[in-house]
């Protein structure tokens, strides 16, 4: 059975658990541990699919990030040319916000204070914000019932899904091989994604500063 949708997917997590008492009819244990498996790979999964573009504007001095950010990439603001943000520790973004003379202006730095974004100096003017960032893989639901992850791999969810059991099926013997394949499968997701974003033994000319102009909005 190809393994290409929500459904797809529970219906395969039950079969290969064989536990009676996971009653297909109500699936919402397989469907915890498919959240729980997917919980796993937003932690150590970071590739070019998961790449996003986010644009807000604001002129406050704390703009709240995106609620599927991972880990961020490149913070900008969308001037004339666009202008790359210096990252500080909240500490330090106080210390400069002290030093400064001018408490609103063009920012020039951002720091990551919980769930917001901090930029000092305060905009003066309402400024746009770009945001490139590594996003949480989609969650499947009955609503989305597919995503990139499950299409490009669908054993390695499989298989996540089924180690996410091992607290419910307690000793089952073949757990040991269904970790091996999760192992195996993010490795082999990351080395494909280093060798699909790599040009080979071409050498190639990076710049000392990474801009990023925002070409691809």
């Amino acid at each position: 059975m190809a393994i290409t949708t929500f459904a797809q997917l529970k219906t395969a997590a039950a079969n290969w658990l064989l536990r009676s008492d996971l009653d297909t009819t109500d699936d919402s244990r397989i469907e915890e541990f498919i959240a729980l498996a997917e919980a796993g790979f937003n932690r150590r999964l970071r590739t070019r699919e998961q790449y996003t573009r986010s644009t807000a504007s604001s002129s406050s001095q704390f703009v709240g990030l995106p609620s599927d950010l991972l880990e961020l990439v490149n913070v900008q603001i969308n001037t004339s040319p666009p202008k790359r943000l210096i990252q500080a520790t909240p500490s330090i973004a106080d210390d400069i916000r002290t030093a400064r003379s001018d408490t609103t202006g063009v920012p020039v730095y951002f720091a990551i204070a919980g769930k917001s974004l901090e930029l000092v100096p305060t905009p003066s003017s309402s400024t746009e914000l770009e945001l490139m960032y590594y996003q949480a893989i989609p969650a499947l639901t009955s609503s989305a019932t597919t995503n990139w992850l499950l299409t490009s791999h669908p054993d390695l969810y499989l298989y996540g899904t089924l180690v996410s059991a091992e607290g419910f099926l307690m000793n089952d013997a073949r757990m040991p091989f269904w970790k091996t394949q999760v192992e195996q499968g993010l490795e082999e997701v990351r080395v494909a994604d280093e060798r699909a974003q790599s040009f080979g033994d071409m050498p190639t000319m990076m710049p000392a500063t990474r801009l990023d102009y925002g070409q691809w909005k």
